[in-house]
């Protein structure tokens, strides 16, 4: 099954030599051996280089689990792409892994789903795949997971599967891409999501879904964090903030805001 682009040149370019040329002209930190990560997912002129400076924090490795979340709602609640699927970008193809989507499919049962309709018109995962394809030097392979509303014991099982194909997959990486508050000031943005981070670097699942609900804390992947928070802490990983920023430092306008952060975990 092959899944066209959805928001190339719209979110990002459409053309690839403009692409590479962006991705070229950063120079960054290489120096972390990052197991997983949290990146944003607005249009690349307000968080790109954020993404792209953490993403660059991953040795080379083999493919990627992706979650992200589903912000229009259609189809399965945890969805991935089906098994075989390939992803066309501008600059390449992103494949989906048979082998990784059989192994969620045995160890999840019936709280996971390949879902085509799921992806269909996201832009969260594929925002990343660019990049990623760019760092790679060709094309990629990967799992995408789509989430929406996702019941707590499917995203604590979702977790400790990803923590047991991570153990036994050391050339496979997590990401998870969220932005965090929404149109708010860049003041008020800052203040929550501060509360937000410092349950993620503590390694608090639970005190970081309480933030979210108490504070009422616009985090798009919220259910996705929380899972990259089961997972890491099993893993041991430590967490790193790269790079915290809005898109107020582009349109100038502070008062409305998204805000975005960029977070490694590393052994």
């Amino acid at each position: 099954m092959l899944r066209p682009p959805v928001v190339a040149g719209t979110f990002y370019e459409d053309d690839p030599h403009i692409i590479r040329e962006f991705v070229g002209s950063q120079e960054f930190s290489t120096d972390s051996q990052a197991r997983a990560v949290v990146v944003p997912h607005a249009g690349w002129i307000y968080s790109g280089r954020t993404a792209l400076k953490t993403l660059c924090r991953f040795p080379p490795m083999k493919g990627f689990i992706i979650l992200g979340p589903n912000h229009r709602g259609f189809g399965g609640r945890m969805a991935l792409f089906p098994k075989n699927g390939v992803w066309q970008l501008p600059n390449g193809k992103a494949l989906v892994s048979a082998p990784v989507n059989d192994f969620f499919l045995e160890s999840m049962g019936n709280m996971i789903s390949e879902d085509a309709l799921a992806h269909s018109r996201e832009h969260s995962i594929e925002v990343q795949l660019p990049f990623l394809i760019e760092m790679s030097k060709g094309d990629i392979e990967f799992c995408p997971i789509s989430l929406f509303h996702s019941p707590l014991d499917a995203l604590d099982k979702l977790a400790i599967s990803i923590y047991e194909f991570l153990k036994e997959n050391s050339d496979w990486g997590l990401i998870i891409s969220s932005d965090f508050t929404h149109y708010e000031s860049a003041d008020e943005a800052a203040r929550k999501d501060h509360i937000a981070i410092e349950n993620i670097l503590k390694g608090d699942g639970p005190g970081f879904l309480n933030a979210v609900r108490n504070e009422k804390i616009s985090i798009c992947g919220a259910e996705a964090v929380y899972v990259l928070i089961k997972a890491s802490s099993l893993m041991q990983l430590k967490a790193e903030v790269v790079e915290y920023t809005n898109s107020g430092e582009v349109t100038g306008d502070s008062q409305e805001v998204v805000a975005y952060c960029g977070m490694v975990f590393n052994k």
